[in-house]
């Protein structure tokens, strides 16, 4: 049935845009079956989830958790554990009205916040400004201050990424993002240094 479920998300998955298509989906899915493992998780529940949570993001990015969930159920039908799989999926947004109170849920959270963190993090904050016209940096902004709808991919790297480790629930997803953290720090003190021309 796994196989059938992934089928079913990179259908689904081809219409989102590259920050949430099968690449980002293939590293939560692996990033769940190790945290998973290691915080006792029902895999059978996590993978399923990890691999349905952004097939709707093509429709309403901001309620994509919602809309995945519908329209997992599809896919879903029959399978024992569906509705923790929904609960999972409806949960795996941090800024979202349904909290993560399973351990597959904050699992999933973890890891879906966890791509968003390191290398393959600043990457995904780049195309995203790229693809809403934003700048990289504007350093004369003066404080880069993000209100949700980042003026440039710095203010967005700054003011949210690096603020993803304090709020994972899991050890392991913590342990996990201190390299990532660090990274994130040091990219963007050598960001700042070359636009000032220092480096």
């Amino acid at each position: 049935m796994i196989e059938e479920v992934m089928k079913f998300a990179k259908k689904h998955l081809e219409e989102n845009d590259p920050m949430h298509s099968w690449p980002h989906t293939k590293r939560v899915y692996n990033l769940c079956t190790d945290i998973g493992k290691k915080e006792g998780a029902d895999l059978e529940v996590l993978k399923r989830a990890a691999l349905l949570h952004d097939i709707g993001m093509h429709i309403d990015r901001d309620n994509h958790a919602k809309v995945s969930a519908k329209l997992a159920e599809e896919v879903l039908e029959g399978f024992d554990k569906k509705e923790e799989v929904l609960n999972c999926i409806k949960s795996h947004r941090f800024a979202n009205d349904i909290k993560a109170e399973t351990v597959e849920a904050k699992v999933l959270q973890d890891a879906d916040d966890l791509d968003a963190m390191g290398a393959t993090g600043i990457a995904r904050a780049m195309a995203h400004s790229g693809a809403f016209d934003r700048p990289i940096y504007t350093p004369e902004r003066g404080g880069e201050e993000y209100n949700g709808n980042s003026e440039s991919a710095a203010a967005h790297i700054r003011e949210k990424l690096l603020k993803i480790k304090e709020n994972l629930n899991t050890i392991t997803a913590k342990d996990m993002a201190n390299k990532r953290h660090t990274f994130i720090e040091k990219y963007l003190e050598q960001l700042e240094k070359e636009y000032r021309g220092e480096a």
